[in-house]
Parts: structure tokens; C-alpha cells; sequence
């Protein structure tokens, strides 16, 4: 018999499947590193097909001997639009064409599953929200529940508990780590608490946040963090911590002004399709300026057109698609092992600056590329979410962003609860 792993999981995890060369958005395109594994590249080096042993010299990169493992061993050379060079015109990949699944790279195989460890050695295996498949499941009205199921030991379960981000007993997140599973968990019961804006829940998953990360000074045990986490899942619940709008405080919207044009102008510099559709960002506000001021855009401020925008478009979408946001947040919290996180510097307070962020820039984007006809199309939802996923989940963004907040005064309760509001 078959040995199993008991594998916890969002519901959908199981229905996933690559549609290959029918994806809109290949991954094989993407402006981000494909590492080979050392088994491998060594695999690639015995390869006699003609064709392919002539190519696999200039492809394959060995990485740097004293930051490489068996896992992150070489990297693939990408064409001059960030293409991986096995990739066909018929959008398949020309090495499983011609020697099937097993000659991908171990990185290929699994992506895009995403696996942590938070507690009692439980392997958790969800998928990146960068994939658009992934995208699609959250279009369920039904708020997302977890299960914990058994699949065969296979190499591709092995490889992703080995590979697992694992949090409890870490240094990562201080105290608080040993409480990840207890912590992450009260943020989801937040989040899916339906009877208050999402953008209000955001803000009570900061709130809590705040208060561990002061408390866990003390040392605090189980059941403090446990009546904490409660007490802030009952104020989402009575809807008792609302957000106020301080939109209207001239020195308050000069900070948010600043902090999210600079964000976006930096993210449209970056290219790639998260890029674009940030420089898309620019260039509709720029059209619209035009309109608003035919003797030139001189007097066009960002805000102006984002204001504009949002209170023709935003209310209505929300009416329509909030549950798509709130599978959204609830996919990354659980993926990303939320409010933690492999970059120590981060502590569970800017992993919220980042959740809010992210809720701010959707709005923005979702607003600014609506059409007068449509208004917010679910094409245009699921662009966005996987572009913004690309940008922020992917890369360095959670650096820059902290250090924009932090440069403007963003970073601030007061600050976030304008920015979430306004």
C-alpha cells in the first residue's frame, strides 16, 4: 500500500489544473527567474536529441556555488522578452513535449503550489495567486474553507515539505511565531466576516495586529493570544470598530497622494504585465486629464482622476464582486503564512501595512481601467488581481512598499484607516 501525507488545503486546491498553451497569461512569460534543480541540470546536460543539446549550453546558468542547494542550483537564460526558450509557438513546453512531465525542473512541477509548516508539522500546500487559474476560483460566492485531505508520498508532495516556509520555533515574527497557526487563523475568521465593508475587516486585522505585536513584549501564553484574537473576531462580528475617513484633512490626502502615485509610478517602471497595466494606469489618467483640461494638464492632479473614478465605479462593484476581494485576501493570508514571513525584518504590523496596501491599489487600478459601458468587468478583476499578485508576492514590493509608507508618513493607524476609506 501507498504510503499518504496528510496535506491542509484550501478547498479548490484540488480542482486546480494547468490548461497549458490556453492560458492567457504563461507563466513561461513572466519577468521573473525559472530555477533548475541540480538533478535536473544534470539531466539537461545528458540530453542528445540534436536540436535541444545544442541549445541547453547557452540556456543553462549555474548559480553562484556559496547561494545554491540541490533546489535553487541554476537558472534558466531567458530571450530578450523574458520567455523561457523551451517554450513553443503553441504555447507548450518543447521539453515535456518531447520527454514528458518528468524532465520539467522541479520549480515547473510545482508551481504554482506554494507550501508552509505552522504548526505540529502539518504540510499546508495552497496556490499562488499569480497563477490566473487560481484567479478563477476565487469567483465562488461561497466564502473559502479549508480541509485537510491524504495523497500519495509522491516526489512533488516530498519536494514541497522540504521546501515548506516553516514558521513555529523561528526566529521569524519573534514570540508571536509560536501562535502562527492561532494568529493566521483569527485574520481569516476577521476577513470573512460578511456583515462589515472588507475594507473595514482589513482594518480590524491591523487592529489586532497592533495589539500582539505590543503584547508579545510580555511573553503572553495561549490563552492571552487566544482572548485577544477572539476579542477582535467579536468586533468584526458587532461591526464595533469602523473605519473614519479623514479624507478631508488637506495634509492627510497631500500623504496618501503622494505615498500611492509614487507606488504606481515605480510599478509602471517595472514592466512585465504587472508593469503594463500600472503605465495602463498612467496613460488613462493622462486620456482623462486631457478631456478635463484641453488647454493642457497642468492643473491634472492623480487624485483628481482617481476620485473621479472611484465614485462612479467603486460602490457598485462592491455590491457585485466584494466576496472575489475578500477570497482574494483570505488566498494570501493563507499562502503567505500572513502576518509572517522569510523576511525577518518584517514584523506582523507592516505585514498589514502591506494587506491594506494591496486593498488600496486594487481599487485604484480596478477603477482606473473601467469602462464607461461596463463599468468593472470580471476580465478586468481577474487581470488585475494576478498582475498585482505578480508585482507583490513575487519580488521585493513588500521592501518598497514599507519604505514609500514609511518616506511619506503612510504607515501610520490613523493614516492606513484614510487610505482604506478614502
Amino acid at each position: 500500500m501507498a504510503k499518504t501525507i496528510k496535506v491542509l488545503h484550501p478547498s479548490y486546491y484540488t480542482g486546480f489544473r494547468c490548461i497549458g498553451g490556453e492560458c492567457g497569461d504563461l507563466c513561461c512569460k513572466r519577468d521573473w527567474r525559472i530555477i533548475i534543480d541540480k538533478d535536473t541540470y544534470w539531466r539537461y546536460q545528458g540530453i542528445t536529441d540534436p536540436v535541444f543539446s545544442q541549445q541547453i549550453p547557452g540556456l543553462l546558468k549555474r548559480i553562484e556555488s556559496d547561494k545554491s542547494n540541490d533546489f535553487h542550483y541554476a537558472e534558466l537564460v531567458l530571450d530578450e522578452h523574458n520567455t523561457c526558450k523551451f517554450l513553443q509557438k503553441d504555447g507548450l513546453c518543447g521539453i515535456q513535449v518531447k520527454y514528458g512531465y518528468d524532465y520539467l525542473s522541479r520549480s515547473c512541477q510545482l508551481y504554482p503550489r506554494a507550501s508552509t509548516i505552522l504548526s505540529d508539522d502539518i504540510l499546508e500546500v495552497s496556490l499562488y495567486l499569480t497563477c490566473p487559474e487560481t484567479i478563477s476560483a476565487l469567483f465562488t460566492p461561497k466564502p473559502i474553507t479549508f480541509q485537510v485531505s491524504e495523497f500519495e508520498e509522491s516526489d512533488t508532495y516530498l519536494a514541497l515539505k522540504r521546501l515548506a516556509f516553516r514558521v513555529s520555533g523561528s526566529k521569524k515574527g519573534g514570540r508571536l511565531a509560536d501562535f502562527a497557526f492561532l494568529i493566521r487563523q483569527g485574520c481569516i475568521d476577521i476577513l470573512q466576516s460578511r456583515n462589515i465593508p472588507l475594507a473595514d475587516r482589513i482594518f480590524v486585522v491591523g487592529t489586532m495586529l497592533s495589539s500582539l505585536t505590543r503584547h508579545s513584549a510580555s511573553a503572553p501564553g495561549t490563552d492571552e493570544i487566544n482572548a485577544k484574537i477572539s476579542a477582535h473576531i467579536q468586533i468584526a462580528k458587532d461591526g464595533g470598530l469602523r473605519l473614519e475617513s479623514n479624507a478631508e484633512d488637506e495634509g492627510m490626502r497631500a500623504v496618501m497622494e503622494a505615498a500611492m502615485i509614487k507606488l504606481v509610478l515605480r510599478r509602471a517602471a517595472g514592466g512585465g504585465q504587472g508593469g503594463n497595466l500600472f503605465s495602463g494606469l498612467v496613460k488613462a489618467a493622462l486620456a482623462w486629464a486631457s478631456t478635463q483640461h484641453p488647454k493642457g494638464a497642468g492643473a491634472f492632479k492623480m487624485e483628481d482622476f482617481v476620485k473621479t473614478r472611484t465614485a462612479r465605479y467603486w460602490q457598485s462593484f462592491l455590491t457585485r464582486r466584494e466576496y472575489v476581494l475578500e477570497n482574494y485576501f483570505v488566498s494570501f493570508v493563507f499562502c503567505r503564512a500572513f502576518p509572517f514571513s522569510e523576511q525577518d525584518e518584517l514584523d506582523p504590523y507592516h505585514h498589514f501595512i502591506i494587506l491594506a496596501e494591496q486593498y488600496a491599489m486594487m481599487r485604484i487600478l480596478l477603477c482606473a481601467h473601467a469602462t464607461e459601458e461596463e463599468g468593472i468587468t470580471d476580465k478586468a478583476l481577474e487581470k488585475t488581481l494576478a498582475a498585482l499578485a505578480q508585482k507583490s508576492q513575487h519580488s521585493q514590493e513588500s521592501r518598497v512598499i514599507l519604505e514609500v509608507f514609511k518616506e511619506t508618513g503612510l504607515d501610520s493607524r490613523a493614516h492606513i484607516s484614510a487610505l482604506l476609506s478614502h
